[in-house]
């Protein structure tokens, strides 16, 4: 397949099945196993993924603002917008609309897509949601074991190698990682365009 191929389908996710709702389109796009963020999932989690995003904004869009291909990887830059109608990972619904942006890249292998690596901007998610870098949700306190990346739970649902000094403190396992990528991405913010 070409560059602009891969393009194309990895378009086709945001449009059909993010924005269309044709959730049948992830048997077509997706391989039956993929690397979801450095963990080998079965295709079902995507579904698991839109069905939990959709379930906290009912009304989410996704409009496409660049793709670059090179050989079998396309990087996607996005918008998101949805009004938070349902429940976000320790927040009630607020009815505050939310934008935010997100990036990835994805490899493909026979046509479909094998690897998905995705970086959205959870943080600007939750501060337009009303919560600082004060509120428990931020520093991962009411996370629960829910990966923030994967928005998945259970034993591999994030690295838990903290997790033995975190229960010692009594935090869920993913407390320093949450907490460490909520501040670099505190950083990213506060550096100056050049």
């Amino acid at each position: 397949m070409t560059s602009e191929e891969h393009k194309a389908i990895a378009r086709r996710f945001f449009d059909e099945v993010w924005n269309q709702q044709k959730l049948e389109a992830i048997d077509d796009i997706f391989a039956a196993t993929l690397v979801l963020n450095g963990q080998v999932v079965a295709r079902d989690a995507i579904r698991q993924v839109v069905a939990a995003r959709r379930a906290a904004f009912p009304d989410i869009h996704v409009t496409v603002e660049d793709q670059l291909a090179e050989g079998d990887k396309v990087s996607t830059r996005r918008t998101w917008q949805g009004t938070h109608q349902g429940p976000y990972p320790g927040i009630v619904p607020t009815g505050k609309r939310v934008k935010w942006t997100q990036i990835s890249v994805v490899r493909f292998a026979d046509g479909k897509i094998v690897e998905d690596w995705a970086v959205a901007d959870e943080l600007g998610i939750l501060q337009q949601l009303g919560q600082s870098l004060d509120d428990g949700i931020l520093l991962g306190k009411t996370v629960g074991g829910c990966c923030p990346t994967t928005w998945s739970s259970g034993p591999r649902a994030c690295d838990a190698r903290p997790a033995a000094a975190d229960r010692r403190l009594g935090r869920p396992a993913t407390y320093a990682i949450w907490q460490s990528q909520l501040a670099g991405l505190e950083l990213w913010r506060r550096q100056p365009l050049k």
